[in-house]
């Protein structure tokens, strides 16, 4: 097995996830969007109200463009604020946007590291990693949400927590 000579690792969440994710947003509130328009364009109960719906649909074609403008913004904006650092003794999490959190775990307080890959996953190259600590009867759980290369972070983190393990028994 090669070892690792980076010490500081950025681990981020997957850019296909965020795409497909942004895809069906859109694709979302269009379809509803053109359903609207086809009920009043082809219905009879739509004709009747045809004269007072029409001007109305600039102010809902604008609506829909606002939505899905702020709910990319939202999806973008998570997504680059979410992120995860590894280094030889810590796993840190840093997040939020207005609200800048930052939590570091210990390698030492780890017990358990499992991955879970979907066969999506395996095909686009992405996953979760689950981390379990205890600290003196305290039961944690980080979560390493749809992150790129999964594999390789798993074999990372257990190597720098046989790493970190051997060290802390000096």
């Amino acid at each position: 097995m090669e070892k690792i000579s980076k010490s500081l690792h950025h681990i981020r969440q997957s850019l296909f996830l965020l795409c497909a994710r942004i895809f069906f947003t859109v694709f979302l509130l269009d379809t509803v969007y053109g359903a609207i328009l086809l009920f009043v364009v082809f219905t009879p109960l739509g004709e009747q109200y045809q004269a007072f719906l029409l001007p109305g649909f600039s102010v809902l074609h604008s609506l829909r463009f606002i939505i899905e403008v702020s709910l990319i913004l939202f999806l973008v904006i998570e997504w680059s604020t979410n992120s995860f650092y590894l280094t030889k003794h810590q796993l840190i999490h840093h997040g939020g946007f207005l609200k800048v959190e930052e939590n570091s775990y210990e390698l030492t307080h780890v017990r358990s590291v499992q991955l879970r890959q979907s066969i999506l996953g395996r095909i686009f190259n992405y996953g979760n990693i689950l981390v379990i600590l205890a600290v003196s009867g305290y039961h944690e759980e980080v979560l390493l949400r749809s992150i790129i290369e999964p594999k390789k972070y798993e074999r990372i983190l257990r190597e720098y927590i046989e790493s970190a393990l051997k060290e802390g028994k000096k």
